[in-house]
This record gives structure tokens, C-alpha cells and sequence, in this order.
């Protein structure tokens, strides 16, 4: 993990007055920059010594409900990724370009801040009082 996204995520920890387990940093690690299924996730934990799959679940549940991970559904699976470090999202607002490959999906981050401004500020939405938005743009790579 990079100093960068270290301290992002230790001010975060701190903020939200998390206590900083083996487990939770280890996971932490493993979700780094990457959006991993739990089966991903379940093997980058027992890389690192972690085997018992209730630890695991356990943690990532613990920091889907701290807004510390997110979760998305592209393809009919379940991905998880880090909120607190990722500078282009929080865990309630993004958008991710899915590019469906042949050997599977490519997800990339997109940071556009006008878009939620846009959505927000859209006539039908200004009586709502919005909790997240999540945009999900699939397609092929031309």
C-alpha cells in the first residue's frame, strides 16, 4: 500500500474512531486499488495468514458497515472496494466503467463531481433528500 493511501486511510480509521485490527489492516491491503470478489478477497486474506472464512467475513461486513468498503454488482457478482482511500468516490456516490472483455470485465473509476452536481441540482430531485448515487456505465472499449 502506498504512504499516500496509508495516511488517507489511517485519518479516516481515526475520524471514524476505528479500532485498527491485524484482520482490518491486512484487508485493507488486500482491497488496495482493486475491486475484488469475495472469493478474491478470501484469497488475498489466506496469503497473508488468514484462514478461517468467519474472520474474514466478519471483518469485511464490519468495514462495508464503517463506509470503510462498498459494495457494487456488475455481471451478476458481488465486488468490493475501498471508500475511504479512493480519492474518486465515497462509498454512497460514483461511477464505475464497466468495459466487458472477453476473458471477463475491466472496472475503472471515473471522477466527475459535475455529474452528481448535475443530478443533485436536477428539478424532479431537489424535494429528495439524496443518500447516494451510484452510476454503473457498461459497454465494450471501441
Amino acid at each position: 500500500m502506498s504512504q499516500a493511501i496509508k495516511e488517507r486511510f489511517y485519518k479516516g480509521v481515526k475520524k471514524h474512531n476505528l479500532r485498527m485490527t491485524k484482520p482490518r489492516k491486512a484487508m485493507v491491503e488486500v482491497l488496495d486499488n482493486k475491486h475484488l470478489t469475495f472469493k478474491e478477497i478470501l484469497k488475498g486474506m489466506q496469503d497473508r495468514g488468514y484462514l478461517n472464512v468467519q474472520t474474514v467475513y466478519n471483518t469485511l461486513y464490519f468495514l462495508l458497515d464503517q463506509k470503510v468498503v462498498c459494495e457494487s454488482f456488475f455481471n451478476d457478482l458481488k465486488y468490493y472496494e475501498l471508500s475511504l482511500t479512493n480519492q474518486n468516490h465515497d462509498a454512497n456516490s460514483h461511477i464505475h466503467l464497466i468495459d466487458t472483455v472477453d476473458e471477463g470485465i475491466s472496472i475503472k473509476e471515473i471522477y466527475a463531481p459535475e455529474i452528481f452536481e448535475f443530478i443533485k441540482n436536477y428539478d424532479e430531485l431537489r424535494k429528495f433528500d439524496i443518500d447516494s448515487i451510484k452510476i454503473v456505465i457498461e459497454g465494450k472499449e471501441k
